[in-house]
Formats: structure tokens, C-alpha cells, sequence
């Protein structure tokens, strides 16, 4: 804020912002050229029009509620006076909505770690599934392992009617209870069969293969890679498998409960009381 103060030796008023010297500062004035002292005397004020926002200057120990109602000179609306308060003092108002403001950025900042966060967890399951992933063609019918599911399709009339109206099989590796393996031979083709509860044993060779939708049929050049998918299905069968590993019993005791067996000790007459005040500091420290 503007203050004005009178040169102590010319008189004429003097102008300087409050917040940059404060009464008592000693300063050369700009009219005599003389040293005086600065005295906080009235007060100018700029206050903002509540129609157009343009600054009105009054001096504040002339402001009372009689003469608060002004006429703005740049609008020509009727305003009310007020002083506004320090820049460094900011209104209860202000400093809500600073907060409220505060808080929501915080809130979002929060948020958004939450979505990278799950989305970096997404990308490093499915990295993780696609890494583990097998897929293997055969003529038009195609055999892979993603997820934690065996998936057969097959293609033609015959094969749709068996594995269903889409011609997909799809198998839990958890529901898995055998896998087996016939290698392909120079001349006949080879099969590798998925047998899980509720599926009829299979008893037949490759022709019964061929009927069978749990069936998936591949030529010699792909033995090496069915015996290599055979293999990642088993392992995941036995990690499938694996019991929950059981909670640990051997957590470490509170101290309530180490204070506890103290004193029972002492009440056997195990520990001397002594010997039992020891222990006890000892475990408080």
C-alpha cells in the first residue's frame, strides 16, 4: 500500500510504499533534496471497481460508511470502498480454495501414480504372458498356450461339429490331468491329446485322433516343438498344482508375550525376582 508523510523540511508529501520502507527509514526527499524521516501518515488505497475492476485510489483514514458508496470514474457504476487486505495476508476465502486447490492436485497427483502404477502392472502381465505363450500351426488348424489355457482350433464342417460351432477348444491347464504324445512318422501323422476330469479316455491311434476334439494332429518337421509344447504344459500343470505355501509359525513373539512368559516364570519360582527384573530390562531396552 501507498503511504504519504510530509518532508520535515519543505513539507510537500511524500509517497512511498509501505511494504518496501517502514516508518522511521530515512530517506532523501525528492522535492528539497533533504534527509527526513518517514512517518506512516494516510494511507492510500487502490481498490477494485465491483462492475469494471478498475482501481480506485482513496486514502483509508478518510473511509467511513457514509462515503463507502463511490461512483467509479471509469465505469460511472455505483461502487463500494473497501481496503483490500495485504498481499502477504491472503483472505479466509483465498486461502480455502488455495487449499481446496492444493488437495485436488495432490488427489490427481495420487491418481495418476495409481494408473501408471496399473498399468505397468498390466504390460508386465501380459509381457510375462506373452513370454510363456506357445503357438504352433498345422495346415489350417493352429495349437497355443497363453494364460494359464490350451487352445485348439480347427478348421472344417467335421471338426467344427466336434469342438463346437466356432471349431475352438480351450483347456484349463488347471483342469489338465494328462498329456499325451505320438510322434509324427514319415508317412503318418502324429498327435498330442489333452485329457482333463469329465473327458472320455481315449483308447484309439490316429485316426481316432482326428475325431477327437481334445486332439491336435501336426507331420514330422514339428516333433521337436510338440515334445517342447508337451513340456511347458506339464510344467505348468505341476506349478498349477503346487500347494499355497502355509503361513509361518515361527513369527517372532511381542513383547507382551515375552513379558507374559516372565512373569510365569517368576510365579514358578523358575526365576528369582532378581533374575526376573533383569530379563525384563534386558527386553525393554
Amino acid at each position: 500500500m501507498i503511504a504519504k508523510c510530509p518532508c520535515e523540511h519543505c513539507g510537500v508529501n511524500i509517497e512511498f510504499a509501505t511494504e518496501e520502507f517502514l516508518s522511521g527509514s530515512c530517506i532523501a526527499c525528492p522535492t528539497c533534496g533533504k534527509e527526513t524521516t518517514l512517518s506512516v501518515g494516510d494511507v492510500v488505497v487502490n481498490c477494485p471497481c465491483q462492475h469494471c475492476f478498475g482501481a480506485i485510489e482513496f486514502e483509508a483514514s478518510g473511509l467511513v460508511e457514509e462515503n463507502s458508496l463511490v461512483q467509479c470514474p471509469h465505469c460511472g457504476l455505483e461502487t463500494k470502498l473497501f481496503i483490500p487486505p495485504p498481499a502477504d495476508s491472503p483472505s479466509p476465502k483465498l486461502a480455502e480454495e488455495t487449499e481446496s486447490i492444493a488437495e485436488q492436485q495432490q488427489a490427481d497427483s495420487i491418481a495418476k501414480a495409481e494408473a501408471a502404477k496399473a498399468l505397468k502392472e498390466a504390460q508386465l502381465k501380459r509381457c510375462r504372458e506373452i513370454a510363456n505363450s506357445r503357438l504352433i500351426y498345422s495346415n489350417l488348424d493352429s495349437l497355443e498356450l497363453r494364460g494359464g489355457t490350451v487352445t485348439i482350433k480347427k478348421r472344417g464342417l467335421a471338426n467344427a461339429l466336434a469342438s463346437g460351432m466356432n471349431g475352438t477348444r480351450s483347456i484349463q491347464i488347471s483342469s489338465i490331468t494328462a498329456v499325451q504324445m505320438k510322434p509324427a512318422g514319415m508317412f503318418t501323422p502324429g498327435y498330442i491329446l489333452f485329457s482333463y476330469a469329465g473327458s472320455k479316455p481315449f483308447m484309439g491311434g490316429v485316426w481316432e485322433a482326428t475325431q477327437d476334439p481334445d486332439a491336435f494332429l501336426f507331420n514330422k518337421e514339428q516333433n521337436a516343438g510338440i515334445a517342447e509344447f508337451k513340456s511347458k504344459v506339464e510344467e505348468e500343470m505341476r506349478e498349477a498344482k503346487q500347494p499355497a505355501p502355509a503361513p509361518a509359525n515361527n513369527a517372532p513373539a511381542s513383547l507382551t508375550d515375552e513379558l507374559r512368559k516372565l512373569a510365569e516364570f517368576k510365579n514358578q519360582g523358575i526365576l528369582s525376582q532378581a533374575e526376573f527384573e533383569a530379563a525384563k530390562k534386558k527386553l525393554l531396552a
